[in-house]
């Protein structure tokens, strides 16, 4: 569909409220009739934007995986990153979504484990472009040079989100077992989360803490 301003602001306004309604009663609980109730429209003119509740839904998760992964990038272009800073804002972000909005989104849908599934699945097809991203930049700057660059990174994201869970492991230690996987010099990160630090890019709330 071809929309025009007008169309795209009111197609925006909707998802916004759907997205608001679906935290806060539920995907279950909530029904296009109520969507349309607060905003003050007619239900006919939800239809015209989406076929079913779950074509919003949709639209949601994919309007939401699009904005974390552009904040990550305006991220890594604010401060012109190199690979181990935008190394270390990928795990903060991967963390991040693992943490809070894969937490949030379980509850929403609740009871509909397919669409979870497919959050998480759409969520993981968008973040691969940035991963690769980082990776091309780790081999051009000659860091990244173990066998499989791209599959040991995704496991280096995966585990590093595991070792969150264990709290006691001083933050230089976490860094230090994600460099001994990927072949890294030792401390280089922590050079790289200071620097974001001192740039305000990252904080001591930030998820790769």
């Amino acid at each position: 569909m071809v929309c025009s301003n007008s169309e795209k602001i009111r197609r925006e306004a909707i998802l916004e409220r759907a997205q608001a309604l679906f935290l806060e009663h539920g995907y279950d609980e909530t029904s296009i009739a109520h969507i349309a109730k607060t905003l003050n429209i007619a239900k006919g003119l939800i239809y015209y934007y989406f076929d079913t509740k779950e074509d919003i839904l949709n639209a949601v998760i994919e309007r939401k995986c699009e904005l974390q992964l552009s904040m990550l990038i305006d991220k890594m272009d604010s401060v012109d990153a190199n690979f181990n800073e935008s190394l270390v804002l990928l795990i903060a972000e991967y963390s991040s979504f693992k943490q809070k909005t894969i937490s949030t989104y379980r509850k929403v849908l609740q009871h509909e484990s397919r669409l979870f599934a497919e959050y998480h699945r759409q969520y993981l097809v968008k973040l691969h472009d940035v991963i690769e991203k980082v990776v091309a930049m780790g081999i051009q700057e000659a860091k990244l040079v173990v066998k499989y660059p791209l599959e040991m990174v995704i496991m280096v994201l995966e585990g590093a989100y595991r070792l969150e869970f264990f709290e006691k492991i001083p933050l230089e230690e976490k860094l230090g077992l994600i460099e001994t996987a990927l072949h890294l010099n030792q401390g280089e990160l922590m050079q790289a989360v200071l620097r974001l630090r001192h740039e305000k890019v990252i904080n001591g709330g930030d998820a790769v803490e």
